[in-house]
C-alpha cells in the first residue's frame, strides 16, 4: 500500500523502464548538444556534385570520426540506462516467484539470459539437480510464465547474438566492471525518398465529382540524403550500425514489451 495506492506487482519493473526512459531523454539532449559543432553535409534530388566546402567539412566529419572523442559522462548515462532495463526483468521473475522462493532463494532469483538451450530441469525427492537456468527460475510455479521467459531466451532466435535480451545482459555486465566504451566510430548516411504520381481524370456529370482514369506519365522520386557523424557503443559497432539514441529506445521498447507481456500473469 503506498498513500492509499495498491500497486501492481509490475510496477517497480515499469519504474525501472521510466527512468530509463528518463535517462535516454537526457543522453539525447546531450549528444545533440555535442553533435551540433559537427559539419552536415546534405543534398537532394539528383544533384550529384560535391563542392569544396562540401569537401572541407567531410574532411572534419572524418578526423573527428577517427579520434573517437566523445564525454565520459555518455557511457556512465549509457551504463545506467541498460542497467534499469535489465533490473526491470530481473523484477518481472522476483514477482513471479513464491513468497517460500523468495526466502530460501533470495540471491539465485533473477531473469536468466541463455544464447544456447539449457539442459532440461530434474527434481529429486531428496536432491534439486538443475541447470543455471533452472536454478534462478525454480521459484515461477506459472507455466505461462515460465513459457514466456522461455520465449524472450536468446536461443530461439535464428542470430543469438543479435537478441535484444542478450544485448541489454552484456551491455549490463560490461557496465559492471568497466565504463561503456560510446564513441563516434562512422559517418552516418541517411537517405529518405518521396514518390510522385500525377493522374488523369474526368468530371463525372451523373456524380458530380471525378472519375480516376489512370495514371499520366512515369512516377518521380525526390530523393534527400545527409553525410553527419553518429555516436554509437564500440562494441557493437560492427554487429549494430544503429546510432546510440536510437539503439537504447530499441532496447528500450523491447523492454516495455516484454514486461507488459506478462501482466496477464497477476489478475
Amino acid at each position: 500500500m503506498y498513500h492509499g495506492v495498491l500497486m501492481h506487482p509490475l510496477d517497480s519493473a515499469r519504474e525501472r523502464l521510466k527512468r530509463a526512459n528518463e535517462n535516454i531523454r537526457n543522453l539525447n539532449s546531450e549528444v545533440n548538444v555535442f553533435l551540433d559543432p559537427f559539419p552536415r553535409i546534405s543534398w537532394k534530388g539528383d544533384n550529384s556534385v560535391f563542392t569544396d566546402a562540401d569537401q572541407h567539412a567531410f574532411n572534419v566529419l572524418r578526423e573527428n570520426a577517427l579520434k573517437n572523442n566523445t564525454l565520459p559522462r555518455f557511457s556512465v548515462l549509457a551504463g545506467e540506462i541498460v542497467h534499469h532495463l535489465r533490473c526491470a526483468f530481473d523484477h518481472i521473475i522476483w514477482q513471479l516467484s513464491t513468497l517460500e522462493a523468495r526466502a530460501r532463494f533470495a540471491t539465485d532469483i533473477e531473469f536468466p539470459v541463455c544464447d544456447s538451450r539449457p539442459k532440461v530441469c530434474k527434481w529429486a525427492p531428496d536432491k534439486v539437480k538443475h541447470s543455471r537456468y533452472c536454478g534462478k527460475v525454480k521459484g515461477v510455479a506459472s507455466i505461462t510464465a515460465l513459457t514466456r521467459i522461455d520465449g524472450l531466451q536468446p536461443y530461439n532466435r535464428t542470430d543469438p547474438h543479435n537478441s535484444p535480451l542478450l544485448l541489454i545482459h552484456n551491455l549490463d555486465r560490461f557496465a559492471k566492471h568497466r565504463e561503456l566504451n560510446v564513441v563516434i566510430v562512422n559517418i552516418g548516411m541517411s537517405l529518405q525518398g518521396r514518390g510522385l504520381q500525377g493522374f488523369r481524370a474526368v468530371k463525372d456529370s451523373a456524380t458530380g465529382g471525378f472519375q480516376i482514369l489512370g495514371p499520366a506519365g512515369p512516377p518521380q522520386m525526390e530523393m534527400y540524403g545527409e553525410l553527419s557523424a553518429q555516436i554509437m557503443f564500440a562494441e557493437f559497432s560492427e554487429r549494430k550500425g544503429d546510432p546510440l539514441i536510437k539503439f537504447l529506445n530499441d532496447l528500450a521498447r523491447f523492454t516495455s514489451d516484454s514486461i507488459e507481456a506478462f501482466a496477464v500473469e497477476f489478475p
